[in-house]
């Protein structure tokens, strides 16, 4: 008589799936394309473990009802440590590690999975790709616009199909709360996340949830924020709102609104002259606590199959927004931070369901910034480079000082600047100067006077700018 085999099931873990072939194909397409457009606007890649200690991430995450906050977590010998659930939290940990030794701004980019022990879904998973991208250490609204232009940009080129970006800014609800009266921070979170479950459950549902509580369909009781039915009806307005006036007339007179009425119409006006699908919608709040600001979400339109063949609304495919505390936990200082992240499996997902450019390897060329309107112009400039396959990189430091620009230029090692004052903008022209050619000149002159002596940047007609440079590099 044989001993009877006993048999382990074959079954996944819930939340979890294999992935083969053309899968794996898509996957990989849409990272190459994302990563690349990341690339021409000067990225630099940055790859971080997939468990961190479990303090250095925090508890950011929405679902506090879940085991561990939401997180993956396990004891070990040596502590704590915790599965990754974005690419933002290890970046603020690697961040604070450097110390001085970053050059800032620095623009950081990733790519890998992540972690989440939440409910699952038709659709969400529990473990998913990014592809992300931040910032670091400018607090300048223009670097939000550009975020949120560069993540246009690269769902276009990935092929994505049509999609908007709703924006938004933290401030606008902090100062709606703040007239309110509600200055618990721990309230103000859950209210957030009140308003993060709109697209889900509704306006009806979301008043439960800040009232007296919901009960779904499953019987299972959430309990409410107890907020007045006045209150109630005052956020429910604000969201509503689609436009400036209304989000003003909402949150009334308070210096944090005042702030966030600021901000959000500067990155509108940047990011809509840039092209992008950027709408004002004030539920857009993002799920995670540690954002400050502007925050957005790439939203996709339409609609796929789900497993089940029954119709389903992707919605957002990514967002992000700005984090100047983040950092704060680790040294004790805030750091501005602006990013975003791009959801690869869930955009992959949709594409299968609904059934090159030549790379130049070229070193940055920095857009300098001289006077204080001087940021849109930058912008425009650098569009049309990247057209041509060009790194460009907009300056968005504090400082209009043109020798502390240069300084930054020649720590990224920029190939080119590009310069425009007012006599420039008068004149029509832009000033190229180039950084390779004073490079060489410096190791050949034998004092300053000959290396001052030799011609190392030229004046062009603007709209010569790309003719210019690539006559240029072509030498």
């Amino acid at each position: 008589m044989t001993d009877k085999i006993m048999r382990v099931p074959s079954d996944g873990a819930k939340g979890f799936r294999d992935l083969r072939g053309s899968e794996l194909d898509l996957r990989s397409d849409l990272t190459n394309k994302i990563m690349k457009t990341y690339k021409s606007y000067g990225f630099d890649m940055l790859e971080t473990p997939a468990v961190e200690p479990t303090a250095a991430l925090g508890g950011f995450l929405p679902d506090t009802d879940r085991p561990n906050g939401g997180a993956f977590s396990f004891s070990t010998d040596e502590g704590d440590l915790t599965l990754r659930y974005d690419l933002t939290a290890p970046l603020a940990r690697f961040v604070a590690g450097q110390g001085d030794g970053l050059t800032k701004p620095w623009r950081r980019s990733s790519v890998g999975p992540v972690w989440r022990n939440e409910k699952t879904a038709p659709g969400r998973y529990r473990e998913f790709w990014q592809c992300d991208a931040d910032l670091v250490g400018t607090p300048c609204v223009g670097a939000d616009a550009e975020m949120i232009s560069m993540a246009d940009e690269a769902l276009r080129n990935a092929g994505v199909g049509d999609f908007t970006i709703k924006v938004s800014n933290r401030k606008l609800l902090d100062g709606l709360l703040e007239g309110l009266g509600i200055a618990d921070e721990s309230r103000q979170r859950n209210i957030y996340r009140c308003i993060d479950k709109l697209d889900r459950l509704g306006t009806n549902g979301v008043a439960e949830l800040l009232g007296p509580g919901r009960r779904d369909e499953s019987g299972a009781y959430t309990a409410g924020q107890e907020l007045s039915d006045p209150m109630i009806r005052a956020v429910i307005e604000f969201t509503a709102a689609r436009d400036i006036d209304k989000v003003a007339t909402a949150i009334g007179e308070t210096i944090t609104g005042n702030a966030g009425l600021r901000e959000i119409e500067e990155c509108l006006s940047l990011a809509r002259e840039a092209g992008a699908p950027a709408v004002l919608d004030p539920t857009i709040v993002r799920g995670l606590s540690y954002y400050s600001g502007t925050v957005f979400e790439m939203d996709l339109q339409g609609e796929i199959l789900d497993e089940s063949g029954m119709p389903r609304r992707v919605g957002s495919i990514g967002g992000g927004g700005r984090y100047d505390n983040l950092i704060r936990r680790f040294t004790g200082r805030d750091l501005p931070c602006v990013g975003f992240s791009i959801g690869v499996t869930r955009l992959a997902q949709a594409m299968s369901m609904r059934s090159v450019q030549s790379e130049r390897p070229l070193r940055p060329i920095l857009i300098c910034v001289v006077e204080e309107d001087g940021m849109m112009r930058a912008q425009t400039m650098a569009r049309e480079l990247r057209a041509q396959g060009m790194p460009a990189q907009v300056w968005y430091g504090a400082s209009r000082n043109i020798g502390r620009q240069m300084k930054y230029a020649d720590k990224i090692g920029a190939s080119l600047a590009i310069i425009e004052g007012a006599r420039e903008r008068a004149a029509g022209e832009v000033v190229v100067k180039y950084l390779d050619l004073g490079r060489e000149i410096s190791q050949r002159a034998a004092d300053r006077e000959t290396w001052l002596s030799q011609e190392q940047q030229v004046s062009v007609a603007r709209e010569d700018i790309c003719l210019e440079i690539d006559a240029y590099l072509a030498k």
